[in-house]
């Protein structure tokens, strides 16, 4: 049996056995549970991995702010500001006083009392139109007294001219006497003693004659000594009459009727209508003090004074605009109409003259004005505040703020912050630039030269701005830097 269990089992393999499944053949597949188990285990080394790689440069980055801030916070803030440009129309205001046009004091040529007075302070006179009569006896008198004077001259030339024919007379005669020896002599029928006798005879005559006419001259000239003195005099007795000189306005009064009055100008019992005029204790004006003032206010002028910087832009027939603060939302047109064309040496200004039209007499002179005119500009320079200019022994310089990096390297990126971005809360660098300086507004000033328009200054610098210094901008993006008047 078992032989035959041998050949049973060695035969075996010759029998065909069926193939195995092919489920059998393939690997078990993971579970869902196993693939959630290997994520977890993944996602807590990528996490470990990360932690272990990034804390200590989460650290470090902190350590560096806190360091960067503590010396952000250790440097001098500073206010900065962004430079501007000028408008392109220049304002330029002026004070000055309202003046008539013409005004003349008027004083006595003849003295006297005042026996009428015509006008008073306010009235409105034509030209010659008579304001006031003086009495004025002693002139009366002179003018008489020229007159006789007048009168004798003349006769003295009367009897001069008749002296004078006189003597030509006998000068004629004397010569035909002369003539008739002269003729007789050379025939021998007088003697040459009668001859020279009659010589001498017509040599007299004429001697006569000159005299007489030098005298005739100098009567003349005594009738026209006389008359132009009595023309005086007359001149004179005409300035009893105080008239206008022209037309205008009686801005002054100084006199009443029986005021007396001397050609020097004093006066006494005076009623004073002048703010300008002092009276004694005696109740009498002060010498050289005047009957009347006439002003003509149809057209005023203002007199201002015009600094160097801005004389070149003025020039005759240029309006501008007078303000008066009594008439607020007013104002009142006019014109240069004539400079000096010579700046003072020692205020360096020019003097100008504005005329304006007061047709409605709505000025008043000795009212104080602000004259402003306005000149276009091609260029208009750049505008900063007034504190942020640092006067030095060399020249007047500014604080521009700039990058640390260096000015040239980084011109670029502070060009960029001009164009419209605001500085940051970051360090800058101060750098002194210098520049020159053109009109004071007095909160702003113009630059003239030296700023390019992309800086950004120091408002108010302190000692601890200086070249190279570290600061902290900290009102970048206020515009301080305010337009020009």
């Amino acid at each position: 049996m078992s032989g035959g269990n041998l050949l049973s089992v060695e035969e075996a393999p010759k029998q065909d056995v069926p193939n195995p499944p092919a489920a059998a053949s393939e690997k078990p597949k993971p579970s869902l549970k196993g693939l959630m188990i290997a994520v977890l285990v993944g996602s807590v080394l990528l996490a470990l991995i990360f932690m272990l790689g990034w804390l200590p440069r989460h650290q470090r980055s902190q350590e560096t702010r806190a360091a960067a801030r503590s010396e952000v916070s250790a440097l001098a803030p500073v206010d900065v500001v962004k430079v501007k440009r000028s408008p392109f129309v220049s304002h330029l205001l002026l004070p000055g006083d309202i003046t008539p046009l013409i005004e003349a004091p008027i004083y006595a040529r003849a003295s006297g009392y005042v026996i009428k007075r015509y006008v008073d302070i306010g009235d409105k006179v034509a030209a010659n139109e008579l304001m006031a009569t003086i009495d004025a006896p002693d002139l009366d008198q002179q003018v008489a007294q020229g007159r006789a004077g007048v009168s004798q001259a003349r006769q003295q030339l009367g009897q001069a001219q008749a002296t004078l024919e006189q003597s030509q007379a006998q000068l004629e005669l004397a010569k035909v006497t002369w003539d008739r020896y002269a003729t007789l002599v050379t025939k021998g029928a007088v003697s040459r003693q009668d001859a020279d006798q009659q010589k001498s005879n017509y040599d007299t005559s004429a001697a006569v004659v000159n005299a007489n006419k030098a005298n005739v001259r100098a009567s003349q000239d005594n009738v026209e000594s006389a008359q132009a003195n009595l023309d005086r005099l007359i001149s004179l007795q005409s300035f009893k009459e105080i008239r206008a000189p022209f037309a205008g306005v009686v801005t002054q009064r100084n006199i009443d009727v029986g005021s007396y009055v001397a050609t020097n100008g004093s006066q006494s019992g005076t009623t004073s209508f002048s703010a300008s005029l002092s009276l004694g204790s005696n109740g009498s004006a002060g010498q050289n003090s005047n009957l009347f003032s006439v002003a003509q206010i149809k057209t005023l002028r203002i007199l201002i004074q015009v600094p160097q910087s801005d004389a070149p832009n003025v020039r005759v027939g240029q309006p501008a605009d007078i303000a008066v603060a009594e008439f607020r939302n007013r104002s009142f047109p006019g014109r240069v109409t004539r400079t000096a064309n010579s700046l003072d040496p020692t205020s360096r200004t020019l003097l100008t003259e504005v005329q304006v039209d007061n047709s409605t007499e709505t000025l008043l002179p000795g009212m104080y004005a602000t004259v402003q005119f306005s000149s276009p500009r091609t260029d208009p320079p750049f505008l900063v505040p007034g504190e942020s200019l640092i006067t030095r022994a060399d020249g007047a310089f500014v604080a521009v703020l700039e990058t640390p990096k260096g000015r040239k390297e980084n011109q670029e990126e502070d060009q960029a912050k001009a164009s419209g971005q605001d500085l940051r809360e970051q360090p800058k660098e101060v750098h002194l630039q210098k520049v020159l300086v053109g009109r004071d507004y007095g909160t702003n000033i113009e630059i003239l030269s030296g700023l390019s328009g992309w800086e950004y200054v120091v408002a108010n610098p302190s000692d601890e701005v200086y070249e190279g210094a570290l600061v902290l901008p900290t009102s970048a993006s206020k515009d301080q830097a305010g337009k020009s008047h």
